[in-house]
């Protein structure tokens, strides 16, 4: 799996998964885009992610044949693994869990957001993740009670230095993950510290709210949902 990082550093953009798809679009190497802002950063359906300066905002482009479709879902819990690992490197002991399918919590209040968009470029499947972190509150823009900010629990901390552990984060887990040869273990390490796991939870899913025992995430990366004597399995879906 490719490990040469050539980042693209913004100082704004719309958002870094539009200039990832431009960039996949006119064919360029690079496969880390960075912004300081974002303008119209999304989240997952139609959820805006505020993004003020203070912010980590970076996407990756995964170009590789050897990567298909069948790894998406795989791929949405190694990355959010990666983005749980970079956080803890820096917070240690604070309560962070990784929220199904693909955002961080901290404190019960979300630090991070991955959003994952494929696309499809002379007959070539590109996998862009597009991350979100909290680091800085100084330029508070998102209200506190919805959300959580690393420099709450590390004052020291700044954005490129979360940056860069993340590229290592990064190169070191989808080397370890092999095409999903060794998924299980990274998935075991994700369960750890996984958000509600064992509890009841509410899964919304095309719109329709789901209750159940959230019981595994299965080898492909799906929730597996206990209803009764039933066992549902989501590969897309919301956590409440």
């Amino acid at each position: 799996i490719m490990k040469k990082n050539n980042i693209n550093h913004y100082e704004i953009v719309d958002s870094t998964n539009n200039e990832a798809i431009r960039h996949i679009n006119s064919n360029s190497k690079t496969n880390w885009i960075l912004a300081d802002r974002q303008i119209s950063g999304k989240g997952r359906g139609d959820n805006k992610w505020e993004s003020p300066f203070g912010g980590l905002y970076c996407s990756h482009i995964l170009r590789d044949d050897n990567i298909n479709h069948n790894h998406i879902s795989q791929i949405s819990i190694i990355s959010s693994l990666i983005v749980l690992k970079t956080i803890i490197f820096f917070l240690n002991d604070s309560e962070v869990k990784a929220k199904w399918p693909n955002d961080i919590l901290c404190n019960n209040k979300k630090i991070s957001g991955i959003l994952i968009n494929t696309l499809y470029k002379n007959d070539k499947m590109n996998i862009i993740i597009g991350i979100g972190i909290n680091v800085l509150s100084q330029s508070l823009t998102k209200s506190n009670a919805q959300y959580s900010f690393m420099d709450t629990y590390n004052d020291k901390i700044n954005v490129l230095d979360v940056f860069h552990k993340l590229i290592e984060e990064f190169n070191n887990i989808i080397t370890k993950w092999d095409y999903g040869k060794n998924f299980n273990g990274l998935r075991d390490n994700w369960m750890k510290y996984a958000y509600k796991l064992g509890q009841e939870i509410t899964v919304k899913h095309n719109d329709e709210f789901i209750e159940g025992l959230f019981s595994n995430i299965d080898e492909t990366g799906n929730l597996i949902l206990k209803l009764n004597n039933k066992i549902l399995r989501f590969n897309t879906g919301e956590v409440f």
